[in-house]
């Protein structure tokens, strides 16, 4: 569990088609849109994310880079799966 108010629009904003399980609360809204989290969460919730729904996309931010020995592999020389375990061990110490 999360507190609503700590929640990204990102994940607010997911249709109602893409929940694997939609909770009941979410029945009566189209499966395109997503759930009114305003009406179950309350007016308080909504005083603070008005707009929420509709707020403009910002744009997807950028991957992470990739570690400095995974530049070199690319497109079809990308390693085999018991390569990458060999690889993972040699250059990961967490």
């Amino acid at each position: 569990m999360v507190d609503p108010d700590i929640v990204s629009d990102f994940i607010l904003r997911v249709p109602v088609r893409c929940y694997r399980h939609p909770p009941s609360y979410f029945h009566g809204r189209g499966a395109n849109a997503p759930p009114r989290w305003c009406e179950h969460w309350g007016q308080g919730w909504e005083a603070k994310h008005g707009g929420w729904e509709h707020a403009a996309h910002a744009p997807v931010q950028r991957a992470a880079p990739v570690p400095t020995y995974q530049r070199q592999y690319t497109g079809k020389r990308y390693p085999a799966p018991q390569q990458q375990a060999v690889l993972h061990s040699q250059h990961y110490w967490y």
